[in-house]
């Protein structure tokens, strides 16, 4: 009998995972797939809204997850030659929205003022409470819990892998800023021996706005700063020539809409940096390091993105790319049974609704232009 177990990032649009050897935490296998509750809308707005709408559609959600990670986990257990009761842990990390659909918490409270979720601690549960009775699993399952309604389990994973990992350098000794650009933008500073949390809507604009072209959201980033350098486009997000409703470049069709949907959701992440440091007293010198995480922010070209004003020109020499953190933290969650690992409770959550500035420097970067 083997000794492994299955780490997972349950993503709003992509649900990534792995199967680890528990003895010594090496990967045996990893794949991705798209998150099928995408059928019931991009964001995690949408979804709460059909459980809000229809009760019945908590139990739709919850199964569509369930039967995609028993299908995948199977397959992959099959390709490697390895059985259902060789797994002896299972650990989930996620959006707060995302391990309460499969907790089957009530999720409305995430939709509406003052956002406060039924989800707290980090859980573990038997495989065969979660999974059904009938399933093959038959081991414990690790889920992430949150420090908020926006700051998931998937950034709190991220957080425990970069403290673990980046221990020798940067984290934690100095002014630094974690960032994850997804369906929504995550973003903790840590400065004053402090947490500072905070979470900006991004929507499909960085993942997938121009997904049906097979185009990614970096790419996208590209032709814009492309566009801008060419006097194509203007810095309001309208093209400089009259009457043209769309420009092709580097084979990225952008129209209105892509530009509209970008436009908003970097002008959201200039003004959450903005109104982190400006709660934490830190300037943008100040800071040491940025880890960006993430599959968009993996292959994103700094200069364009700097070019744009997704991030400030500051951050040029100090980004340091550190991939799937929401993963990796799973996959080191997996070799604990400290179900405290994670650090819910450390981290002051800024609600920028109540923050007059932000809607300030909301407006100000709703350009594409240096940041402001």
């Amino acid at each position: 009998m083997k000794n492994i177990g299955f780490a997972v990032d349950l993503g709003t649009t992509t649900i990534d995972y792995c199967l680890l050897k528990l003895d010594d935490g090496s990967m045996i296998s990893n794949a991705s797939i798209k998150n099928p509750q995408c059928l019931y809308g991009s964001d995690v707005i949408n979804r709460i809204l059909t459980i809000t709408r229809d009760a019945t559609f908590a139990d739709v959600l919850k199964d569509q997850i369930i039967n995609s990670l028993t299908a995948c986990f199977t397959k992959m257990l099959k390709d490697n030659d390895f059985e259902p009761e060789d797994v002896k842990r299972i650990c989930i990390c996620g959006n707060t929205t995302m391990i309460s659909i499969l907790l089957k918490l009530d999720v409305a409270c995430l939709g509406v003022a003052p956002f406060k979720p039924k989800l707290h601690d980090s859980v573990v549960v038997p495989a065969k409470q979660l999974f059904g009775y009938e399933s093959l699993f038959d081991c414990e399952v690790f889920l992430s819990g949150c420090a908020g309604a926006f700051i998931g389990g998937d950034i709190l994973a991220g957080i425990y892998y970069l403290k673990n990992t980046f221990k020798d350098e940067a984290f934690y000794k100095n002014n630094c800023l974690f960032i994850d650009l997804g369906t929504n933008g995550e973003m903790i500073l840590y400065a004053n021996d402090k947490l500072y949390g905070v979470s900006t809507a991004c929507g499909p604009a960085f993942e997938s706005c121009t997904r049906r072209q097979r185009i990614y959201g970096s790419t996208t980033i590209e032709a814009i700063s492309l566009c801008l350098s060419s006097h194509k486009l203007l810095p309001n997000g309208s093209f400089r020539q009259e009457g043209v409703e769309k420009l092709t470049i580097n084979n990225v069709e952008l129209n209105s809409d892509i530009l509209q949907s970008i436009l908003l959701a970097k002008a959201a992440i200039a003004a959450g940096i903005s109104v982190l440091c400006e709660q934490a007293h830190v300037r943008l010198d100040d800071i040491a390091t940025v880890y960006l995480a993430g599959g968009f922010g993996f292959y994103l070209n700094v200069t364009h993105a700097i070019h744009i004003g997704l991030l400030p020109g500051q951050f040029k020499d100090i980004i340091k790319v550190v991939g799937n953190t929401s993963l990796n933290g799973a996959k080191l969650l997996l070799q604990t049974d400290d179900t405290s690992a994670l650090l819910m409770n450390t981290i002051e959550v800024l609600n920028l609704a109540t923050i007059p500035s932000y809607q300030e420097k909301f407006i100000e970067n709703m350009y594409f232009q240096p940041f402001s």
